[in-house]
Order: structure tokens, then sequence, then C-alpha cells
């Protein structure tokens, strides 16, 4: 079997303010895949500090990515979740790649029952569509498995590394 050419899509810390859950989380992923020198591309979805921007750079950069890779991963916030994981998702299928759903937090219930009918729609389309669903909660897992019986829904727990990311001992408001 050949190497697969993995893509990671998602945020990493940008200074004090980039610093949260999903990009200290992403990052270690990161640190992980070169530790294990295992090949990657990355896609930063965090590149500027304009949402616009960013949003604009993964339009044009995420399609040859996606289109030279074998396998997605996308790490996703509840945001990103929404407006550009669909995005990811239907390149990677219409390329006919692999790709991972990987959503941090233990709410993502939540914010699905919360949405109306056309943003359910579009995140039932790209979970629908996904290979695998990776969540951190028992929870999660049993909730979207019941969504969707005929995609792979497994708990992938928060593996934060003690220390990983480094804060400064005091904060200014």
């Amino acid at each position: 079997m050949k190497n697969k050419k993995l893509l990671i899509i998602g945020s990493i810390p940008k200074g004090l303010k980039g610093i949260g859950g999903v990009t200290v989380l992403t990052k270690n992923f990161l640190d992980f895949l070169n530790r294990e020198k295992i090949k990657y591309s990355f896609l930063q979805l965090n590149k500027t500090s304009s949402n616009i921007l960013n949003y604009l750079y993964t339009l044009i950069f995420s399609v040859p990515k996606i289109l030279f890779s074998d396998i997605i991963v996308a790490n996703m916030s509840n945001n990103s979740a929404l407006y550009v994981y669909p995005y990811i998702c239907f390149w990677s299928k219409l390329f006919n790649k692999k790709v991972v759903f990987r959503k941090f937090g233990g709410n993502y219930d939540k914010t699905y029952n919360n949405c109306s009918g056309l943003k359910k729609k579009i995140i039932d389309y790209a979970l629908k569509h996904s290979d695998l669903l990776l969540f951190e909660s028992f929870y999660l897992v049993d909730f979207f498995k019941n969504r969707y019986p005929e995609v792979s829904v497994i708990r992938f727990p928060n593996c934060r590394i003690k220390g990983s990311v480094q804060t400064p001992k005091t904060y200014n408001r």
C-alpha cells in the first residue's frame, strides 16, 4: 500500500489572542505527526486576523490541496464546522477523497439543535458525507451515531499535553 497523502485543516495558536482549546489541540496533533515523522500538508484557517480574509484564503487554497491529498482531517470549532467544513466536505467528496470531521468541545448537539432549516441541512449534508466523525464525549458520539447511522462515529478525547503552549504569568485586560 502506498503512503497516503494527508491534509490537515485547522487553526493553530497565533500569539496570545489565538490560544484556545481548538488551536492548542490542533497544534498538539501536528506536533504528534512531526514526532512520528508522518508527512502531511497543512491548511491554516486562522492565517490572518480577519475572518473574511481567512475565509477567502480557505476558499482559494483548499481545493488544490484537497485535489492532491488522499485523506483530509478537518479540525473544527463551532463556526468552522458550519461555515468551512461543508465546503471542504463537498470538494473532498467531488474528488473522491476520504474526509474526517474532528469536532472540539462538548456542546455540538446544542449548536446543531439550535440551527434553523437551511443551516441544519448544510450540517446534515456535510456530516452524512463524511467518512469518519470524531467527537470528544461519549454523549456526542451517541447523539451523532443516532442521527447518521451510516457514518463511522467514534470518540477521540481531548489529549492536551501539560504545558504544550506557553502562556504569560500575568495578563492585561
